[in-house]
């Protein structure tokens, strides 16, 4: 995690390239799929749950940064927008001590959303260029059929292609 999140800064930084290793490529972003994973561990040890708060304040810093005083690098305030809305999502879907249901609700939506989430950084790419839309878009139709498409052929993926194969092979 840590390697990855050094390429991350080092890409925010425009020492690597900030679309590739701060946006599209595994490498400077697989700690966020990491830290979507520590969610659920953090649950139970107070040093996980610390770490990630530290580092959700690092981020709504940094962001605010870019908003005031940044120029303006694609992708950069959108990750760190994306961030900063989904790590406390995360924590609230994650919740064990969530009254009835909603604790089952919860904690399904979580996995199922996590499921898809590679998915979604994978398809959303392709989506786009197949739609032929121009970075970035603008129009809410736009938008509202790239992200049904991208969630569709994730949702495909993981549960017609992965989770077979999975079964098949464990």
């Amino acid at each position: 995690m840590g390697l990855s999140l050094i390429i991350f800064v080092l890409a925010q930084c425009q020492w690597l390239n900030t679309d590739y290793y701060g946006y599209r490529l595994l490498p400077g972003i697989l700690f966020i799929f990491l830290m979507g994973a520590m969610q659920e561990l953090s649950v139970d040890h107070k040093v996980l749950t610390q770490s990630l708060v530290v580092l959700w304040l690092l981020n709504a810093l940094y962001l605010l940064w870019l908003w005031v005083w940044g120029t303006y690098i694609p992708n950069n305030r959108e990750v760190s927008l994306g961030l900063l809305i989904a790590m406390p999502l995360l924590a609230v879907l994650n919740k064990k001590n969530l009254p009835g249901k909603n604790a089952k609700i919860g904690y399904r939506l979580d996995k199922n959303l996590g499921a898809l989430s590679y998915g979604v950084f994978l398809y959303h790419f392709p989506i786009i260029w197949l739609l032929k839309l121009q970075l970035p878009v603008s129009a809410v139709t736009d938008i509202i059929i790239a992200i049904a498409l991208t969630i569709s052929c994730a949702a495909i993926g993981h549960w017609g292609i992965e989770r077979p194969l999975w079964r098949r092979f464990r």
